[in-house]
């Protein structure tokens, strides 16, 4: 339960600045969207469209809203606005996160607003507060709601013990005070457990966060395993969350697990 509730619904980050309910979300969710943010905030005023180069490079610093740094270099067509590159962080701290390694970088920029359309991000050996994770995500941020698609392995560097969320889609709607958040998987889709090998997850409701809450108000989150066995969690409120189990694969949640605080989840 604690660590799939890390994983995948929204946990406090214990920081007192953190007022924004989107920077409340899991870390699975804040990386892609840290990435994003590092990408707007990137200086793109070096692009020249009145020169004859159509992919024209430009390279700079910028400061974690919360700590570190990150050196990039980007090539951008100022035709097509498609977009490449590199970037590499020291202790980058957004969104509630902090990340050290490389990522490379490929997307689509509207060069009208200057805003990120598409965005597709690898890395493969990020460090992440005593993980290291290697994957892929990509966002399309003209859907609504926004489309964040994840494969990531995370490995605890103390353990060694490894956790595998596979095609996963992440679908995040911004209103004016709250986020809502629902999961979308495949037949093919996995979350993978180093102990206990793995489920199938789904939001049958989606989980909603407002901006003065760390947690979810309420959101309905269903793993399934073999034999068609579920476990199913249940925002209560904002401080607290249910979890039930169908152990026989009946479709009937017979077992009551009882009420949970949200802050006694733990890595």
């Amino acid at each position: 339960g604690a660590d799939l509730g890390v994983a995948v619904i929204p946990l406090s980050l214990e920081q007192s600045a953190v007022t924004d309910a989107k920077q409340n979300i899991s870390k699975p969710i804040n990386l892609p969207l840290l990435f994003k943010n590092a990408i707007d905030l990137a200086d793109k005023s070096g692009i020249d469209t009145s020169t004859a180069a159509a992919v024209q490079t430009d390279t700079g610093t910028i400061d974690g809203s919360c700590g570190g740094s990150a050196s990039y270099t980007l090539r951008v067509d100022d035709q097509t606005g498609d977009f490449s590159g590199t970037f590499k962080f020291s202790n980058y701290c957004d969104e509630g996160i902090t990340i050290s390694g490389s990522v490379t970088v490929d997307g689509d920029i509207n060069l009208n607003t200057d805003e990120i359309e598409f965005l597709s991000v690898t890395f493969s050996n990020l460090s992440a507060e005593g993980t290291t994770i290697q994957g892929d995500i990509s966002i399309d941020a003209t859907a609504t709601p926004m489309d964040i698609t994840m494969e990531y392995l995370l490995k605890d560097t103390e353990t060694g013990k490894v956790k595998w969320i596979n095609n996963y889609v992440l679908l995040l709607t911004e209103g004016t005070d709250f986020v809502e958040v629902e999961i979308e998987g495949s037949a093919g889709s996995r979350f993978y457990d180093h102990d206990f090998g793995y489920v199938n997850l789904s939001t049958t409701d989606p989980f909603i966060i407002y901006e003065d809450d760390y947690y979810p108000t309420s959101g309905v989150l269903v793993c399934v395993g073999e034999n068609n066995t579920k476990a199913r969690l249940t925002s209560v409120d904002n401080s607290s969350y249910q979890v039930e189990a169908d152990t026989d694969g009946d479709d009937s949640y017979e077992t009551d697990l009882g009420v949970f605080l949200w802050e006694d989840l733990t890595l």
